[in-house]
């Protein structure tokens, strides 16, 4: 049966095949499913990790960056603020103002760049600054630095090329130094050298060596080019030439047809001018009038005021005659009112030669004396001459006086006016030592600025018995009496009962 059917044969053969495949295809997803997910389990775990460690080691690197961006941000801070010290300091010890190290940094500066030193700290400072914050072109930075370093040396020898300070051919290289040092001026050791060394070449060799390398530093600090500039100058000077010659051409034209003009209304403007005259003429004379005008209200008002000051001249005069005149019934009345004292002085003399029977009198420290032809005795007998008198108003007291003072030299022996009892014998602060003695209907007298008392309170007293001793106390300028009557509680003149 296989022989007769051989193609029966291989297809049977084929079919066993595919099916042995097809049962091995499905048993190798099944194996390959488990050992597919514990990979992927794995990869996912290895991606996690490694995406970790790359975040960290990137925020690792970020932190150390920002701290060293902080550190040299810091660091350009201080280097700015430590050479604004250094140059603060420079400038002043420039002026002496920061004791012997100042004069000690004052002189080497200045034996070092000579006049220079006094502008030198600034453009130290400013140098410094520039580089810090050119550090992204620290190549240039440097070049321009040491470009504006060179240009300062070359002042310090044009400044001791001009001045010749030393001489410099016979100078010592030394002798830049301490001449500059010493004497603040010159052009410092940096300016004698370079000089010494173009010295062969004379003034004007060395001027011109010296001025080219001014502007070869200063086209490296400005980056500016020297001939560009001279033609770009000729260029404007061209363009403004021709502009200028523009401008005259339109002026010609212009002016042109202003003269044509001119001729064509020549008639018309005659005539506009004698019009124009006339008008300015009458504005003129509107003008006069309007300022001779108030010319005449000013004048009016300066008559005005010429009179009122006339007038108040004329009072205030009226008034010092008025004053004059009361000035001298015043001093006619003092010289009166001195003549009565002195009349009364003599009086008071004579009654006390009668009262002691001719001789002068000398009163005792005790006992009575009894004087006057009144109903009073003379309560201070022995005084020198009367100083004020009753209702007297007197410069130091706007008020009248009350009573009659009796200047006599301190311990002059005083007396009770009238018999009476004593009812004050002590101190007052105004009146000093006073006595008060009452003698009976409403009648009482006062005794003030005693230097000493010799009665007491509520002692009876007879006519002329001695009561105290002349003094100066309480409110008093000089030794005297103040002797004062009073009726029912009134002053009184003494003089009706004297």
């Amino acid at each position: 049966m296989s022989a007769l059917h051989p193609a029966a044969d291989i297809r049977a053969e084929s079919g066993g095949k595919k099916m042995a495949e097809s049962r091995k295809k499905k048993d190798v997803p099944e194996r390959s499913g488990k050992s597919s997910k514990t990979t992927q389990k794995s990869a996912a775990k290895r991606k996690t990790t490694n995406s970790s460690a790359k975040k960290s080691t990137r925020q690792t690197k970020q932190e150390a960056a920002a701290k060293a961006a902080y550190g040299a941000k810091m660091q350009d801070e201080v280097m700015v603020l430590l050479s604004f010290a250094v140059a603060l300091i420079l400038i002043l010890s420039n002026f002496n103002l920061v004791g012997s190290v100042g004069k000690g940094i004052k002189w080497f500066m200045f034996g070092l760049f000579g006049v220079v030193e006094y502008i030198f700290p600034v453009i130290m400072a400013f140098t410094l600054v520039f580089m810090i914050s050119n550090k992204n072109i620290i190549a240039v930075a440097r070049i321009k630095t040491a470009a504006v370093y060179i240009f300062t040396i070359i002042l310090s020898a044009v400044w001791l090329r001009i001045v010749n300070e030393p001489k410099i051919a016979d100078a010592g290289i030394m002798e830049f130094f301490t001449y500059s040092a010493d004497y603040k001026s010159g052009g410092g050791l940096f300016g004698g050298i370079l000089c010494r060394i173009l010295s062969p070449m004379g003034f004007w060799g060395t001027m011109v060596v010296l001025i080219i390398l001014a502007i070869i530093c200063i086209i490296v600090i400005t980056e500016k080019s020297f001939i560009n500039g001279i033609l770009k100058v000729k260029k404007n000077g061209s363009r403004m030439m021709m502009a200028a010659k523009q401008d005259y051409d339109i002026y010609r034209e212009h002016s042109n047809e202003r003269l044509a003009v001119r001729d064509m209304y020549d008639d018309e403007d005659e005539e506009t001018q004698e019009e124009y005259l006339a008008r300015r003429r009458r504005e003129k004379e509107a003008k006069l009038q309007e300022e001779y005008k108030n010319l005449n209200t000013l004048q009016s008002q300066l008559v005005e005021q010429q009179t009122q000051a006339q007038e108040m001249i004329s009072s205030k005069e009226a008034q010092i005659a008025s004053i004059q005149t009361q000035i001298q019934q015043n001093a006619d009345t003092l010289k009166e009112l001195k003549e009565k004292a002195e009349q009364a002085r003599r009086l008071q003399e004579e009654q006390a030669k009668l009262n002691s029977g001719g001789s002068s009198f000398k009163p005792s420290s005790s006992g009575n004396v009894v004087s006057g032809n009144g109903y009073f005795t003379h309560p201070c007998p022995g005084m020198t001459y009367q100083s004020s008198y009753f209702g007297e108003v007197r410069a130091f007291d706007p008020r009248p006086h009350k009573g009659n003072d009796y200047a006599a030299p301190t311990g002059t022996p005083t007396y009770a006016a009238a018999a009476g009892t004593v009812v004050i014998a002590g101190w007052s602060n105004s009146a000093g030592n006073w006595v008060v003695i009452n003698h009976g209907n409403g009648l009482v007298t006062k005794y003030m600025h005693h230097s000493a008392i010799c009665v007491s309170a509520g002692q009876k007293v007879a006519k002329g018995q001695q009561i105290g001793y002349v003094g100066s106390t309480g409110y008093s300028s000089g030794a005297h009496l103040h002797f004062q009557v009073e009726l029912n509680g009134t002053a009184v003149n003494p003089n009706t009962y004297l």
